[in-house]
């Protein structure tokens, strides 16, 4: 986990595949780095945050004073220094090189927590907070693969147990965005049944939930069954919007529109017939471009930058 929070690739390259470290370990809010059945876990977030700056696999981010506003914590309201902007630009500038380690690791065994925590922690929703200050509503949906414990019924224990369903935690974003940017349709839709708000501006100045769903969907490339969930997803917010993707095109501010187009063209006017479970799994990408880029640089750079989320 500190090696990825460090985005540290030698580091990584070593314990995933000469120590045969499980790319499963979780965070302290339960979500694991990769998780094989859902091709996805911190790494797709990571990924998802990087095509959101503008980034791609083949592009990085370059992002100017202004582009960011704190929405939490005690600079609510103000920019984003020129310092958070650089780790900002850090923290997402590899993050396919590494889901493409993650995803090619021999070791995908998925660590369970202890129940006693988890039960701790749904039972305090209300006021508990993991190391990044995030609410247990926004980061309980990334509790997933936990035996016994599904995410659907983790939200809506934590909104019985005194949790505001459109709380906001990391970059802005309410806990539906979680389930979103996993793929997860069951969760969006637990989300959308108790009524959680799809227009919150988070700290990115997106205005809508669905910039991310594209976002991923991006992210995503070359796991169609991933992203025929995120398919399905958009649909679902697009109805529960009651509106249509050209007037919610219009009141983004997502920066990678030509995509959003281009999903609004291919996939939102078609009907899905079947939509894959959560288990299903793709094949990963064996070689990224972003990959051929020179590491050494990018590592010095890296090693010595804070470790800006995990």
């Amino acid at each position: 986990v500190a090696a990825f929070g460090q985005k540290d690739i030698p580091k990584l390259e070593n314990l995933i595949y000469k120590k045969n470290i499980p790319v499963g370990v979780r965070l302290d809010y339960f979500l694991p780095l990769y998780m094989a059945e859902n091709d996805g876990g911190e790494d797709i977030f990571v990924a998802s945050t990087k095509v959101m700056l503008g980034g791609d696999e083949n592009h990085p981010v370059s992002l100017e004073d202004g582009h960011a506003v704190h929405r939490i914590g005690p600079s609510v309201s103000q920019n984003y220094t020129h310092e958070e902007l650089e780790q900002l630009t850090q923290y997402v500038s590899n993050a396919f090189v590494i889901r493409n380690l993650l995803r090619n690791a021999p070791n995908k065994a998925v660590i369970q927590p202890t129940t006693e925590a988890l039960e701790y922690i749904l039972e305090n929703a209300k006021d508990f907070r993991d190391s990044n200050d995030n609410p247990v509503i926004v980061f309980i949906p990334g509790a997933i693969g936990i035996n016994s414990f599904s995410v659907s019924n983790m939200i809506l224990t934590s909104l019985k147990n005194g949790a505001d369903v459109n709380e906001i935690g990391f970059f802005g974003v309410p806990g539906i965005v979680w389930s979103i940017i996993l793929g997860d349709v069951e969760g969006v839709q637990t989300f959308l049944s108790q009524k959680a708000k799809l227009t919150t501006e988070d700290e990115f100045g997106n205005q809508h939930a669905i910039a991310w769903a594209t976002a991923t969907h991006k992210a995503s490339a070359g796991c169609e069954k991933f992203q025929n969930r995120l398919i399905s997803i958009i649909q679902k917010l697009q109805i529960n919007n009651h509106s249509n993707l050209e007037t919610l095109a219009n009141h983004l501010g997502f920066s990678p529109r030509d995509y959003l187009d281009e999903v609004s063209k291919h996939y939102i006017s078609r009907p899905v017939t079947s939509m894959p479970a959560l288990g299903d799994s793709c094949t990963p990408n064996m070689v990224s471009e972003e990959s051929k880029v020179s590491e050494k640089s990018e590592e010095t750079d890296l090693k010595n930058s804070e470790v800006f989320r995990a």
